[in-house]
């Protein structure tokens, strides 16, 4: 088994508690579940910040593990479950849909609208444990970049000032920013080459 989880890359810990939540899993469900966790998108938490008249508004974002691409922001004075599931269904259109998706827990994302979305279309939630973050590193790390390369270097002067600017810099983000964990591709570039291989013939999108 300790040879399995070398050749999988995974540690110990995560292998036991998939173990513990999957009972009777054989070897090659631990290679599925890798996948799932490698080519998921990562929805995680909104980010909030204000308008120049201290109106707060939020934004959510929306990371895709696998080639790091921001696939949308939804800026919003407020942020609920239907709106959520409306900016899924705007990514959706461009992607398909996805098995699995790791979300916190927040109200928006253990809503009933989300919770029935997801059931409709075959999508698996994946929240993760309260107050442990690094169960979603990726956008963890994203929405670092987003609040010190745009929330606060940008003064916003009303919502739609707001979206303009912040789809600007996810555009940038996107398509001129490579990535060392990318192979100094941009998300984009490495997005289209993942096309090319046999990992996009087993994504579910």
């Amino acid at each position: 088994m300790t040879e399995l989880i070398r050749k999988v890359g995974i540690s110990k810990r995560t292998f036991y508690r998939w173990k513990k939540q999957y009972q009777g899993m054989e070897a090659d469900h631990v290679w599925e579940l890798k996948h799932l966790q490698e080519e998921n998108t990562r929805l995680k938490r909104v980010v909030a910040d204000q308008l120049v008249d201290g109106r707060r508004f939020r934004a959510l974002t929306v990371v895709d593990n696998y080639s790091r691409a921001c696939q949308i922001i939804e800026v919003d004075a407020t942020l609920t479950g239907r709106k959520v599931v409306g900016a899924l269904d705007r990514v959706v259109k461009r992607t398909g849909y996805l098995k699995m998706i790791t979300v916190d827990n927040r109200s928006e994302f253990t809503s009933k609208a989300l919770d029935a979305w997801a059931y409709e279309h075959g999508v698996k939630l994946d929240f993760i444990r309260p107050g442990k973050p690094v169960e979603n590193a990726v956008i963890e790390s994203f929405n670092g970049r987003l609040r010190d390369e745009c929330l606060n270097t940008n003064v916003f002067i009303s919502l739609h000032d707001a979206r303009q600017k912040i789809e600007a810099w996810c555009i940038d983000y996107n398509e001129h920013r490579p990535h060392g964990s990318l192979g100094h591709l941009t998300p984009v570039e490495f997005a289209k080459k993942g096309a090319q291989t046999s990992i996009s013939a087993v994504q579910n999108f």
